[in-house]
């Protein structure tokens, strides 16, 4: 099942991405099962699709409903489980990502992915995982079906914070630490594979999705491309309380005089050391979440063993050395700043450390593991104490 969310300026991506399936389609033991919506004319009308080989078999006109909306998510799902029995399901989550945060193009409070700005206005802002995570949830409990595979064909989902919101409805995650190019995946090459292949278990499709993407980016001259296949469930539980655990470790020491300069100088080195990503977009915010523990602890933790065991293939580019699969947001508060003098409003999110948990919206992990946000709350305190106080108080755009 493939979401194709092109209601913004990504529709001619889109609708190539929709003839690269048409050109393999479905077969006997595999069905291919699209929900489109583009930018103008006709195209503004959802649209549910069967993918034959050669031509798309309408089962559905659903007018100009919104994209970006978790009950419109439920309902594909749901649809697609009912009417198109499997042993296995899959479905790809296919627009803009902005992870966590948005970046400065979409300058709003409001993250992750799925926009349409047909029905919400140009640049609209990108629905919050939360929702999303809403709408298949209530799907799965309608069908009493589960997802095998969650894959996001969208820029920036494999962080922790996005990844933890789906923990619980999918058997394996899908999804880039950076910037997807634009034409996203190779849709021509990952169905031939399975078509080819239908008996392969989920976690085989998952990695042939890591390596699909992989061979088409290595071939058309990228470096900066990143995808990992992630085990969901317990193994991302582990990875959350791990990261509570250092956050908790490392606060404590900031509260402590006697070790408070070292600590500083830790965090602030690694934090100039990591591998960041998104360099374009959402700056000074996302970091490997592997090599900052590397950076922080040494060899051999937690994290690593935890993120070591969730890990079922990943690729990233000689321009990414650094990436492992997931990601951490770890504010870069000087960059942060000084983008933000030059665009003249601030493009730092307060609502990711909000420790008076006023959140219009919930963030599950940082609901759920406090001590992240309240290390970065009391290291910024510290170390950038007028940078962050300003920051705070100055409104985005």
């Amino acid at each position: 099942m493939v979401y194709l969310d092109g209601a913004n300026d990504l529709d001619p991506y889109a609708q190539a991405n929709l003839a690269a399936m048409e050109a393999v389609g479905s077969t006997a033991n595999v069905t291919v099962l699209v929900q489109y919506k583009g930018d103008s004319g006709s195209a503004t009308s959802a649209v549910r699709y069967r993918v034959d080989k050669g031509s798309l078999v309408k089962v559905a006109d659903l007018g100009n409903i919104n994209m970006a909306s978790g009950d419109t998510v439920r309902d594909f799902v749901s649809f697609g489980i009912t009417n198109y029995p499997a042993d296995h399901f899959a479905l790809v989550l296919w627009d803009h990502g902005e992870g966590w945060k948005p970046g400065v193009a979409y300058a709003s409070n409001i993250r992750s992915i799925l926009t349409d700005w047909v029905s919400n206005g140009n640049k609209s802002p990108e629905l919050a995982n939360y929702y999303v995570a809403q709408g298949i949830q209530a799907a799965e409990t309608a069908t009493g079906k589960t997802l095998d595979i969650i894959g996001t064909d969208a820029c920036i989902m494999a962080t922790i914070e996005a990844v933890y919101e789906f923990r619980n409805l999918a058997g394996f995650f899908v999804s880039s630490q950076d910037l997807v190019q634009a034409n996203g995946w190779d849709y021509q090459n990952l169905l031939t594979r399975l078509t080819q292949n239908p008996a392969m278990t989920p976690q085989q499709l998952a990695a042939n999705m890591v390596e699909s993407y992989k061979n088409y980016v290595v071939s058309q001259g990228y470096s900066n491309q990143t995808i990992s296949a992630l085990r969901l469930g317990a193994g991302i539980e582990a990875v959350a309380s791990a990261v509570d655990a250092l956050g908790s470790s490392l606060k404590a020491k900031l509260d402590t005089p006697s070790t408070r300069d070292a600590t500083l100088s830790l965090l602030t080195t690694a934090r100039a050391q990591v591998q960041p990503f998104d360099l374009y977009v959402d700056v000074g915010t996302y970091v490997d979440l592997y090599q900052l523990s590397q950076l922080l602890e040494g060899p051999g933790t937690t994290i690593q063993s935890a993120i070591q065991n969730i890990t079922v293939d990943e690729y990233h580019g000689s321009a990414r050395p650094g990436a492992h699969g997931i990601s951490i947001v770890f504010f870069d508060l000087p960059t942060l700043y000084n983008t933000s003098t030059i665009l003249n409003y601030s493009i730092y999110d307060p609502d990711y450390i909000n420790l008076n948990n006023t959140r219009q919206v919930p963030i599950t992990f940082l609901d759920a593991f406090l001590s992240w946000p309240h290390l970065l709350d009391t290291y910024y305190t510290l170390q950038y104490p007028d940078m962050y106080a300003k920051l705070q108080q100055w409104p985005a755009q």
